[in-house]
């Protein structure tokens, strides 16, 4: 991806806040990938996940017309959450510009009480399950 104009603030880095939107694009891609299409899945069940804790560390600016990529990795999976680990670093390079960790829980939509992860989906990001790496 590249940074747009509107992901920019007045110094034309990245506004703090647009790296969440990154990850979240990309854990939705990763979601995707497995295959699990987690918007049919919240409209025909009535389950869906719901962000609970979001983090980031910064490591280098990001500027306007940047291209970049964001790695997903499953860093922990619970009976109703998973741990996202996600590193935005440049299309071209290793460099680390961000990592973060977002948190999702498995909730009734109708109720926001969280509810176990259905099995078919918990054994698939069960494959993607990685030792988190040190900032």
């Amino acid at each position: 991806m590249r940074v747009r104009y509107n992901e920019v603030d007045a110094q034309a880095l990245v506004y703090f806040a647009q790296h969440l939107t990154y990850y979240d694009n990309a854990i939705t891609e990763f979601l995707r990938s497995l295959p699990f299409d987690l918007f049919d899945y919240a409209r025909a069940s009535g389950f869906d996940f719901n962000v609970v804790h979001a983090e980031i560390d910064f490591a280098r600016p990001v500027r306007l017309d940047d291209e970049l990529d964001v790695a997903v990795a499953v860093a922990r999976l619970g009976t109703s959450s998973v741990t996202f680990a996600t590193t935005l670093h440049p299309a071209d390079g290793d460099d680390i510009l961000s990592r973060g960790r977002v948190i999702w829980v498995h909730a009734d939509q109708g109720t926001m009480r969280s509810t176990p992860i259905p099995d078919d989906l918990s054994s698939q990001l069960a494959r993607h399950v990685t030792a988190p790496s040190d900032p």
